[in-house]
């Protein structure tokens, strides 16, 4: 797969990810979601040469598939829906490098969720993302170290978000 080909998978995927955890617990604030958005969007941009025309699409395929599947599946088809996206189990066509990009972002969406949602919805997402990474994208070994990143993209950004 090549790099603009992967970015846009990534990005997707992302998307897809985000929104099927607001469909099984809806953010209290939405600007934390557009926020995330914003961010992760950037951060693509910027790492594999992608236009903002670029991730349109990718945007809305990626809520048009968390919608299909999680009202087909439910939450316990989580795990199928995961592998829809090709990014995790025998269905996994990302570099390491890519999912390691995928797990950067699902942090940076964690990161904007801890400092403007309240404590039980942070709770949520952060099991649920640190799950998805660990079981889903296997990525305890780059999880601690992406946390600095995450937080390094949001204080660089934080002026700018609001």
């Amino acid at each position: 797969m090549d790099k603009t080909a992967e970015g846009i998978m990534i990005f997707k995927a992302y998307i897809a990810i985000a929104k099927w955890l607001r469909l099984e617990r809806e953010l209290d604030h939405i600007q934390v979601y557009r926020q995330a958005m914003r961010l992760c969007a950037s951060v693509i941009q910027n790492s594999y040469g992608l236009s903002l025309e670029q991730l349109q699409e990718p945007s809305r395929e990626g809520i048009e598939t968390a919608n299909y599947h999680f009202k087909e599946l439910g939450e316990v088809g989580f795990r199928t829906f995961m592998k829809s996206l090709g990014v995790a189990g025998m269905g996994d066509v990302l570099s390491p490098e890519g999912t390691g990009d995928l797990i950067a972002l699902l942090r940076i969406f964690l990161r904007v969720v801890i400092e403007y949602e309240p404590e039980e919805v942070v709770d949520k997402y952060a099991k649920d993302i640190k799950t998805t990474c660990f079981t889903q994208l296997e990525g305890e070994d780059v999880w601690a170290q992406l946390e600095e990143f995450a937080d390094s993209i949001f204080e660089e950004n934080r002026e700018a978000l609001l």
